[in-house]
């Protein structure tokens, strides 16, 4: 199995919250293209990813699985009466495009619109500080276990904190015996 991350969603996306989740996905282009990550449209074979105001595709190059949301889905719906979809990416480049994707859906949609994935959130860091410091959020993300209604298990999902998370890996920093802030070292 490689490393994917996974969404559920309501059958119907608002179509003006589509429209504007798509826009700020449009605007993080030249910041993947920046960073060499190249996305491509999969299904008309163009060098571009497919960008309307009812879907969102693209794949990498290189890439694993096709990235897409639909405004209207009809496929993979859970006991829960939510709609699965899953993207595997291999960790390939295309992985940070896929997971701005999810950031940007979470911050249109907000909770109906749940993501989880097989990496923790200092993998996640990156992409979120892409959509705060090129889109203008102010909304941080945390993950919180719960188990996933009537499906019997326990996953961790994408959830909307007020402040920044902290992260195992930014420990306070010691200098003469006392902890100062890592701005600070």
């Amino acid at each position: 199995m490689g490393f994917s991350h996974y969404w559920y969603r309501p059958q119907i996306l608002d179509g003006d919250k589509f429209k504007a989740a798509t826009e700020d996905f449009r605007k993080m282009l030249p910041v993947f293209k920046k960073m060499g990550i190249i996305l491509i449209d999969t299904y008309e074979r163009r060098s571009k990813p497919a960008l309307t105001a009812h879907l969102i595709h693209f794949n990498g190059k290189p890439g694993v699985e096709d990235f897409f949301i639909e405004a209207m889905f009809t496929d993979r719906r859970s006991s829960s009466g939510k709609y699965f979809a899953f993207c595997k990416t291999g960790h390939q480049p295309y992985d940070f495009a896929v997971m701005c994707a999810l950031l940007i859906f979470k911050h249109h949609f907000g909770e109906p619109f749940k993501v989880s994935s097989d990496g923790r959130l200092p993998l996640w860091t990156p992409a979120i500080n892409a959509v705060r410091e090129h889109l203008g959020y102010t909304e941080w993300w945390d993950w919180k276990e719960e188990e996933e209604e009537s499906e019997g298990f326990v996953d961790r999902f994408l959830i909307t904190v007020k402040e920044q998370p902290c992260l195992k890996s930014e420990s306070p920093i010691e200098t003469d015996g006392e902890p100062s802030s890592p701005s600070q070292a």
